[in-house]
């Protein structure tokens, strides 16, 4: 029973932790959206907007900044600047602050120490150093933090918050001070805030937290009858129900619990070396721990009933009355059965995602080292260039050194009946892929298109060719090529479930000059650790002499951000399978214990006298019919639940009942 009662506080405390993360995520989330810190201390803070205009477009990113934070220090304000990048794969909020910000230390968590923001690091979701890395369990987006000075945008949206003194003079004294350094250039004060946002702490998950415990109660429900003669011998020496209750279970869960939390927040202060991030997982922590010990204690009310129902003589004399328990042990299958069906249908397919995922990141990580994509644009000469030579050679250059390609998926479809559950996919590559991967043959020509396929790819021939002349309006000629190798995916969502391509047509389309070099989500190899990336591509803008156009994203982390999306979206529906399908078992098992025994000495006098206990019919009609019965209630109820899933669940419970048939012959005749 100690062991049960031991694997039972073991879940608890696991499940407590798993349930924190979403409340956790949430917290990262809020710091990151408002500026409540400013406005909860009886601060003001002004949305403001910066326009793009001739007065700071050629500007060099690094010295508006800097006069920018200058001015702000000057002036008694706080300048934060947000920006946000989304795009198929990646969604990435950050933030910029300028040095003399008050709250930042306090507020922003990270896994170990605290933010300084005169420290010129880059704090991000995605790092791999502790000491600057924001503490987030799987969060569904990228953040970062840094100082102002350090951003790469001039124009756009900025909040003004304000320190001491009067907001408005303040800031009037600050747009002076800028246009008295960059004359003609606009400052709008869009709008002023002064209450604080509420936070998002709504609970969705006490169904599954209910479940969870009851299966842990079936657990130690089915383990009591293996110890109905100590719970009769209790009986016997004057225990009450209570007292019994209180020995056999309350007293061994309160002190394993209590060693549990003292052990898991040890653990909590190895990992986490920062007491902003501590003290708030401590607090959450105990929160759901707290909660879930006062479900298992209602849950438990189980338990009582059945130390209420085992008899106080006729226990040890071998005959035991608990037709009731095994009736009330039928239902429950029945119940469970009704409750789980649908949750295995419904989360089995996310919960395989949840695991192949988990098994090839260490993989991804290690192949996608040292590539760099282009991120979000930023303002710069080089973007009005465009189809010049100039622009042109600049992406040339990265390919010669850096392998530049580009790689990207498409969609075609028929206009005339579009549905768009039913687009067809191919992939676009550039000459650049072509050529490193060997299709780009010794007759190829630029000028014409190219459809490759490999055998076995299924598309339409037709509507392909259509959607590629319908864009064209002088359609180049169209070669067909089939090639017979495994090409590797930089697609990072097809990265999380394999390597390869998907097995869609790969089309070469010749690009007009005016569209010719163009970086847009392109990826290149770069293996210099002395040289920040940022500042090779940025000296590369420059030689060709354009200010910098590009942010570069890591592709390790622009991977790990859509990796820790997928998990976080994935981890409840992988939970709720493994509770569903564990509950499941448990009911099994319990209604199996049950009967044996209510019966047992019947089925060893039965074994001994050679005498059939059950036949597998017989089996089935008592044991068996409950999950046949919860299947077809579950039918009735749900009917959209008939789907292949379905079919995996079947099988997954007709394996658990053949199992379980082939135990209890074997327990019979040990009975």
């Amino acid at each position: 029973m100690k062991k049960q009662i031991a694997f039972s506080s073991l879940i608890v405390s696991i499940l407590s932790f798993l349930f924190l993360i979403p409340h956790f995520n949430n917290e990262v989330d809020y710091n990151f959206t408002y500026m409540h810190n400013y406005i909860d201390n009886g601060q003001y803070v002004i949305m403001g907007q910066i326009t793009e205009n001739i007065a700071i477009s050629d500007v060099d990113y690094r010295v508006f900044h800097k006069d920018l934070n200058e001015s702000a220090i000057k002036n008694n304000l706080v300048v934060v600047q947000f920006l946000t990048t989304k795009d198929e794969d990646v969604r990435k909020e950050v933030m910029y602050l300028s040095i003399n910000d008050l709250y930042a230390k306090d507020i922003f968590m990270l896994e170990e120490g605290l933010v300084d923001i005169n420290s010129n690091q880059n704090y991000s979701t995605t790092s791999n150093e502790k000491s600057t890395k924001i503490a987030g369990i799987y969060l569904t987006r990228d953040y970062e933090l840094d100082s102002i000075l350090n951003s790469h945008e001039n124009a756009g949206g900025y909040t003004f918050a304000n320190i001491q003194g009067d907001l408005d003079e303040n800031f009037n004294n600050f747009i002076q001070d800028m246009d008295e350094i960059y004359p003609g250039i606009i400052i709008h004060n869009a709008k002023t805030f002064t209450e604080s946002m509420s936070k998002n702490v709504v609970d969705g998950l006490f169904f599954v937290k209910v479940l969870c415990i009851s299966f842990l109660m079936i657990i130690m429900a089915a383990k009591i009858f293996s110890i109905q003669k100590l719970v009769s011998l209790y009986k016997i020496e004057g225990y009450t129900n209570i007292k019994i209750y209180n020995q056999l279970f309350l007293k061994p869960f309160a002190v394993v619990s209590g060693i549990l939390l003292i052990i898991v927040f040890i653990c909590f202060t190895v990992y986490y070396q920062s007491p902003i991030t501590l003290r708030l997982l401590f607090q959450l922590y105990l929160i759901q721990f707290g909660l879930l010990i006062l479900i298992e204690l209602v849950a438990s009310l189980l338990f009582y009933l059945i130390i209420n129902y085992v008899p106080k003589v006729t226990s040890i004399k071998g005959k035991n009355e608990l037709n009731k328990i095994q009736l009330c042990a039928y239902i429950l299958k029945v119940g469970i059965v009704v409750i789980t069906i649908p949750i295995l249908t419904n989360q089995f397919l996310p919960a395989i995602d949840f695991i192949k995922m988990n098994l090839r990141y260490n993989q991804v990580i290690k192949d996608l080292e040292n590539y760099y994509s282009f991120g979000s644009i930023i303002s710069s000469n080089y973007h009005t260039d465009r189809g010049s030579d100039n622009y042109i050679s600049l992406s040339h250059d990265l390919a010669v050194n850096n392998n530049l390609f580009d790689l990207s998926k498409a969609g075609y479809f028929d206009f005339d009946n579009f549905d768009p559950n039913n687009v067809n996919y191919f992939y676009i590559a550039d000459e650049n892929y072509l050529e490193q991967v060997g299709l780009r043959g010794e007759t190829f020509n630029k000028e014409e298109c190219y459809i490759y396929n490999r055998p076995n790819t299924k598309f339409d021939l037709e509507l392909l060719e259509a959607d590629i002349v319908n864009n064209d309006p002088n359609p180049p000629k169209i070669n067909y090529v089939d090639y017979d190798i495994s090409l590797k995916s930089y697609d990072i969502r097809t990265l999380l479930f394999k390597d390869e391509i998907d097995n869609i047509p790969l089309v070469y389309m010749p690009i007009e000059k005016q569209f010719q070099g163009q970086l847009n989500s392109s990826v290149f190899y770069y293996d210099n650790d002395d040289v920040p990336v940022q500042d090779y591509i940025d000296y590369i803008f420059r030689m060709h002499g354009y200010t910098p156009g590009y942010r570069i994203d890591s592709m390790v982390s622009n991977y790990s951000a859509v990796f820790n999306g997928y998990v976080a979206l994935s981890i409840q529906s992988f939970m709720q399978f493994l509770i569903a399908m564990f509950t499941l078992i448990t009911v099994v098992v319990f209604l199996f214990e049950v009967d044996l025994d209510n019966n047992r000495k019947q089925y060893r006098i039965s074994y001994i006298e050679g005498v059939n206990v059950y036949s597998f019919t017989t089996y089935v009609l008592k044991f068996a019919s409950a999950s046949v019965v919860g299947l077809i209630i579950a039918m009735v109820m749900i009917p959209n639940i008939m789907n292949k899933q379905l079919i995996s669940c079947v099988g997954f419970i007709l394996i658990v009942e053949v199992f379980m048939y082939l135990l209890f012959m074997k327990r019979c005749r040990r009975r």
